[in-house]
């Protein structure tokens, strides 16, 4: 829960420097804590400085949120003016716990504060040089600051008998000055003091003086020669003197010291940013918080038996109730506010708490802690859950309490029985190079629970396959186991009387029974001997009897039997037996006569005291047998009753190994470069077969390590366009987890892409009704072809027969005219011209006839057989012709 004095609605920073800047209130709230560091207001392991804590009050104002560190706020009604002089100086305030951080003064009284020491320093130990003045409402009323320097401007400067009008310059006017060889007069670079008022007082709706370097008094103000410079007017804006503080009723003032003013980028931001806000009209009231937060657990981390480990731990001692002291436990809270709202401050305030025990998260115990009318605690009880009889056992303890606001705080511890575990330090993973020697202890300590180093009782394995001396490459899994054996000696404890006998924990106790009434024990007075720590000598374990040292019992195992023969001063009174699976075997009596009874129950009676003494010393104890030694009463008088029972109950030896176990990774440098090969040296790809230019060239390489997984890289793709056929060039690198590499270079052929199966399928089925229409074509003109071919043919047979007919008949013309001599020449002249009109017709017609035949052969895709037939006889006759005309003209 958080109570906030003032509404913060709306953030907008205006930044006053070397000039004027924003900064945007949609960043967000700048959270400015001490050393810039959260883990330092929170008092963290991780704060780089000083654990300042935190007082839990914040101020918000302007897009900053300042964290407050503790001891830093002052109350109004907690400033007592002792001396009654109006005023509050450093003795009637309390020194600040860091002064190098800003101060929240609170003026939650019904009057105004008046603050005054010097010139300031007493008041916030060392010289807070920057105070901003809140007002009841949250807005900024007064900045002073004499650390810093702001431009400002005189608007009455050169006004014949006016005062300066100082006011802060604009980014316009700052740059012109800067860029100004001569810089103007009316503008000065000073420290300032801020004052808001009203517009009627002034139009800039504030007032503003110059302040002199590390003074609060004005930069001008001079005073008079010999004078102190209290005398004369040191401020142009205060009715008072600047070296006081003045805090009207509900107003927060806010210093700034060291720390916050330069070293720290956010405080020196948020410090730089106030003047701006005098300007800026947008920048909402300032918000002063008070964060609720949960009581403090004082004396719980006390109960911590070992400073060796973080947190709280608390050893149970085996075998022994468990208590716990809780004398020293409170839970204290701050109250802040009264049920107005009004700041009263009251600390230490005590609350309610509990103490919650657990097993195994499991809650098994609630202890509760009420105050009583007296404002005491009243705890509801003792711890009862805790039982000890199991070594290590590990118990939760939480301390829990909730405020009136709310706020709960647990502080969380555990109950360890016996012994707390063995722990390691400086146990961690490791990276180490291949082939070098690793110490695998190396930083490594290992301490029981009581704090003692045991570093080297640590045990060290390892997994199959990994050589600490050459170390290959790969990730182990490292063992580290460590021991340490406790011993705690057999202790007896011996109950006095009856009473005694309800809180025994697991101290020895012997009780002897009547075995007249086995049933019941004889629990006469002192017959059930105790142990006494206040008189350990009453008390004899595993040494040596002697009836002089009258009132001890005493008890003597079989481990220490050599000391029955050192047993003596044995006379009237005192007594000895042996106890056997619980029942006195064998007894002898000092109280009647010096009696010796066997375990067969016969008896002998001793002549004296001595002569006893020599038989119990001449004694041999079985293994299974314990013999206990008494002079008197009450420690004489059980043993007298040979065949009691008797039980022991008790702690014996206990002995224990505490054992612990952790286990860390080591990881050794792979430095061999993985192998990596191209698949394919003359690599073909196409458009369709991958779905980026990166999958075509990595699916061309393979890699393999021993050691790590490898990455593919593609370092250069050389431009690969799967949609452009061509060559190119591309780069792999095949990387291992241990950033070793080979690179290959290899050519990427980009190919048209193949027909997909349908569009193959389509493109057959085309061809086939392609190649369908062209055979029916074909066909159609074939019979064509074959038509006319077929009436060629007869007119070249009808022209060779013409041939043929002339031939014959010139044939037969020469014949007659070889064969009748007396055919005149006449005759001869008309044969001869008769033959060769027949010659030239025959000639005329194998013209026509070669005509065709040539159609013939361009019409089809080759020559017919009986096509070459038809020619060889035209050319046959055209040449029979030819040699008939040559025989005629020899003739």
């Amino acid at each position: 829960m958080k109570k906030i004095l003032s509404v913060l609605t709306l953030v907008v920073t205006l930044v006053l420097g070397l000039g004027l800047t924003n900064l945007s209130a949609e960043e967000g709230i700048v959270e400015v804590f001490p050393y810039d560091s959260e883990a330092c207001s929170l008092e963290q392991a991780s704060c780089p400085a000083a654990l300042v804590g935190r007082s839990n009050w914040t101020l918000t104002y302007n897009g900053f949120r300042y964290h407050f560190v503790r001891g830093s706020a002052r109350y109004g009604h907690e400033l007592i003016d002792t001396n009654a002089d109006g005023v509050i100086d450093k003795t009637e305030t309390a020194a600040l716990t860091y002064n190098a951080f800003g101060t929240l003064w609170i003026n939650n009284t019904a009057a105004e504060i008046v603050l005054k020491d010097g010139d300031r320093t007493g008041l916030t130990t060392v010289q807070h040089r920057i105070w901003a003045h809140f007002d009841e409402n949250g807005v900024l009323q007064m900045l002073e600051n004499h650390i810093h320097q702001y431009y400002i401007i005189d608007d009455n400067y050169g006004v014949e008998g006016a005062e300066a009008d100082w006011r802060l310059a604009t980014e316009l006017e700052i740059d012109a000055y800067v860029a100004a060889e001569t810089k103007p007069a009316d503008m000065r670079y000073a420290h300032v003091r801020i004052k808001r008022v009203d517009v009627l007082e002034d139009t800039d709706g504030y007032l503003l003086e110059p302040l002199g370097y590390l003074k609060w008094t004005n930069a001008d103000f001079v005073p008079a020669a010999g004078e102190e410079p209290q005398v004369g007017q040191p401020s142009t804006i205060l009715e008072y003197h600047p070296n006081e503080v003045h805090i009207p009723v509900g107003w927060r003032i806010m210093t700034f010291s060291t720390h916050d003013r330069g070293a720290y980028q956010p405080a020196l931001d948020m410090v730089l940013s106030l003047a701006g806000t005098f300007v800026d009209e947008t920048v909402a009231p300032a918000v002063v918080a008070f964060d609720e937060v949960p009581a403090t657990h004082v004396g719980f981390a006390a109960l911590d038996k070992n400073p060796y480990v973080e947190g709280v731990q608390i050893v149970a001692d085996f075998g022994e109730p468990f208590t716990l002291n809780t004398a020293g436990l409170s839970a204290t809270w701050t109250d802040m506010f009264d049920a107005e709202g009004n700041v009263i401050n009251k600390t230490n305030q005590k609350v309610p708490f509990d103490l919650i025990i657990t097993d195994k998260g499991n809650v098994i115990e609630t202890i509760n802690f009420t105050l009583d009318g007296s404002n005491n605690y009243v705890q509801s009880g003792p711890i009862t859950s805790v039982k000890t009889d199991v070594f290590e056992k590990v118990y939760g303890i939480q301390m829990k309490s909730t405020t009136p606001e709310g706020q709960v705080k647990v502080n969380d511890g555990v109950i360890a029985v016996g012994v707390l575990p063995n722990r390691f330090e400086g146990v961690q993973n490791h990276f180490y190079r291949d082939g070098l020697f690793i110490d695998l202890l190396s930083g490594v300590k290992a301490f029981n629970g009581n704090g003692v180093d045991i570093t080297d009782d640590i045990v060290v394995s390892w997994e199959e396959g990994f050589n600490p001396y050459n170390p290959q490459p790969g990730n182990y899994e490292i063992t580290l186991d460590v021991a340490y054996d406790y011993h705690w000696e057999d202790t007896a404890e011996m109950v006095r009387n009856v009473a005694d006998t309800a809180d025994l924990g697991f101290g020895f106790m012997i009780e002897f029974y009547n075995m007249a009434d086995p049933e019941a024990p004889v629990l006469r007075n002192r017959n059930v001997i105790r142990y006494d720590t206040e008189n350990p000598a009453l008390m004899r374990w595993n040494v040596e009897f002697n009836k002089e040292a009258s009132g001890h019992f005493t008890y003597i195992d079989y481990a220490h039997k050599d000391l029955v023969k050192t047993a003596r001063g044995f006379g009237w009174g005192t007594t000895a037996g042996v106890v056997k699976d619980g029942v006195l075997v064998h007894t002898w009596n000092g109280f009647t006569s010096y009696t010796e009874t066997f375990p067969d129950g016969t008896t002998k009676v001793h002549a004296s005291g001595l002569d006893m003494q020599n038989s119990i010393q001449a004694y041999e104890m079985a293994e299974d047998e314990y013999m206990i030694f008494g002079h008197g009463t009450p420690e004489g008088t059980p043993m007298r009753t040979w065949g009691d029972k008797v039980v022991l109950t008790g702690r014996p030896d206990i002995y224990f190994t505490a054992e612990a176990q952790v286990k860390y990774s080591i990881t050794v440098d792979d430095r061999t470069a993985p192998q990596a090969r191209v698949n394919n040296s003359n690599y073909r790809v196409d458009g369709s077969m991958f779905d980026s230019a990166e999958e075509a060239i990595l699916a061309n390489v393979s890699a393999f390590d021993n050691f790590s997984e490898v990455v593919l890289v593609v370092v250069d793709d050389g431009g690969l366009d799967l949609a452009v056929p061509g060559t190119y060039t591309v780069t792999v690198d095949a990387e291992d987890q241990a950033a070793n590499f080979t690179t290959v270079t290899f050519d990427v052929t980009v190919v048209a892409p193949k027909l997909s199966e349908e569009e193959v399928a389509t493109l057959l089925d085309q061809q086939a009704e392609a190649l369908q229409a062209i055979i029916d074509q074909q066909k159609t003109t074939l019979e064509g072809i074959i038509n006319q071919q077929k009436t060629d043919l007869q007119e070249i047979i009808d022209a060779q027969q013409a041939i043929i007919d002339a031939q014959a008949a010139a044939l037969a013309a020469l014949e007659t005219s070889v064969e009748d001599d007396a055919a005149t020449k006449a005759e001869m002249q008309a044969a001869l011209d008769k033959a060769n009109q027949a010659l030239a017709a025959a000639q005329a017609a194998q013209a026509d006839a070669d005509a065709n035949a040539q159609a013939i052969v361009d019409k089809s895709s080759g020559t017919p057989v009986w096509l070459t037939i038809v020619i060889a006889l035209v050319s046959a006759g055209a040449a029979f012709g030819a040699a008939f005309v040559v025989l005629g003209k020899k003739k």
